[in-house]
Parts: structure tokens; C-alpha cells; sequence
């Protein structure tokens, strides 16, 4: 079984996946892909027609050989949400060539998101781990709340805002009319 780490898109995953499996799952694609096999023989045919019977059959074993491998093995995905637990699911008949490059990507962000807050760690409650696609606005409230603790800043803070007023006010202010 593959697994699939997500940060509150769990429910998004599996309604993606759930789909991947039902197209790859029933016969009429099954009869898409003869048809198109069909089709490639039928042009490899032609066109050794044409090059007075050199068959150049290479890509379509290729082709072959690579529909064998990634289409018709099927596994099973385990989705892990990090933030919805609640959304968590295993979702079966999923391709093998859809499904190690969706889990390695997956797996290497999960270890870089991680490698990240070890690294550069903040307060728990500000983790992108525990919030999700929600962590801007999570910081953006925190910002919010900030306050100045020391006396001597505020005083500081509050005159130079004064001062930068005052001199807007002579860089802007002229003498008579206005044109």
C-alpha cells in the first residue's frame, strides 16, 4: 500500500483518486485502449508501405512495454490528512504509474515540510503541520495581536509618528493658490 500525505485536502484526494479508479477500472476503457493499439499498428503498417517494407516497430513495443508496466498493475493508495483526520481514506484500484510518482512527490514534501519546522521552528499553534492551507491566515491573526510591551518603545514609536506627519505636512504644504 502507498501512502499520500495531505494537509487538510484529504476529502479532495479521495474523490480524485475514487475517479482515477473507475476510469481505469471498467471495460469500456479497457476498449479504448484496443482501439488506439489498432490504430498505432495499422500507421506503423503504412508507413512501411511507403518505406518500401522497413517495419520501424520500436516505439510501439515501447508503448506496449509501458502501458503493461504503469496501466494494468494496479496497489492501493492510503490518503493520510494530516489536519482533518476525519478525512483520511484508502482508495483501491489505482495504477501503479499514477500512483509511485503522486506518493513519491508526496512523501518527499511531507519530509521536506517537516525537515522545515524542525529547522526553522515556530510556537506550536503556527505550524503548517497543524493548520494546513490555513497557516497564512493563522500568522496574519497572530500579527494582529501584537502589542508593544516596552514603555520606552511606545514613546519612541508614537513621537517619530509625529515627526513623519510634520514633515509631510511642510513637503506638501504651499503658499497661495493651487493650480
Amino acid at each position: 500500500m502507498w501512502e499520500l500525505h495531505t494537509y487538510a485536502g484529504g476529502d479532495f484526494l479521495r474523490m480524485i483518486f475514487n475517479g482515477i479508479a473507475a476510469i481505469f477500472g471498467n471495460d469500456s476503457y479497457s476498449q479504448a485502449v484496443a482501439a488506439s493499439a489498432i490504430l498505432g499498428l495499422m500507421s506503423v503498417l503504412i508507413s512501411a508501405a511507403f518505406r518500401r517494407g522497413e517495419l520501424n516497430i520500436q516505439w510501439l513495443i515501447a508503448v506496449v512495454m509501458l502501458y503493461q508496466a504503469a496501466l494494468v498493475p494496479k496497489t492501493d493508495i492510503q490518503i493520510i490528512d494530516h489536519v482533518i483526520t476525519n478525512d483520511s481514506a484508502t482508495v483501491a484500484n489505482i495504477p501503479v504509474g499514477i500512483a509511485a510518482p503522486a506518493t513519491i512527490l508526496s512523501a518527499f514534501s511531507y519530509w521536506s515540510t517537516q525537515a522545515m519546522e524542525t529547522v526553522f521552528s515556530m510556537p506550536n499553534e503556527l505550524q503548517y503541520t497543524d493548520s494546513g492551507m490555513l497557516f497564512a491566515n493563522t500568522l496574519v491573526e497572530a500579527a494582529s495581536d501584537f502589542q508593544i510591551s516596552s514603555p520606552r518603545i511606545a514613546t519612541n514609536l508614537a513621537k517619530l509618528r509625529l515627526l513623519r506627519s510634520f514633515i509631510e505636512f511642510v513637503l506638501n504644504a504651499r503658499v497661495g493658490p493651487r493650480d
